[in-house]
């Protein structure tokens, strides 16, 4: 899988997003509790969460700044919503 491009990544955290989104970075190999609480198997991986993470959605398109941006300004509400706990999906 491409993996995102560190000043992609940046310059997302960087823009204007609705609803009072943040966008965070975590390095799961240093608190391995999170790949199991998020289902997380492989990486990268990007998720968005609701507060307090009852919901989930997991991001499987293009690594692309572009691509990125548009997931995190709506695209993520057509995306399935997984369970957290047990790193499954549903619809």
């Amino acid at each position: 899988m491409k993996t995102v491009k560190r000043k992609d990544f940046h310059k997302l955290a960087q823009e204007e997003l609705p609803d009072g989104m943040r966008i965070g970075r975590v390095d799961s190999t240093k608190n391995p509790i999170l790949n199991k609480r998020f289902g997380i198997f492989g990486y990268p991986t990007l998720l968005m969460l609701t507060d307090e993470g009852k919901d989930m959605r997991s991001y499987s398109g293009d690594r692309s700044f572009q691509s990125l941006l548009e997931f995190a300004k709506g695209g993520w509400r057509s995306a399935p919503l997984s369970m957290p706990e047990h790193g499954s999906t549903y619809t």
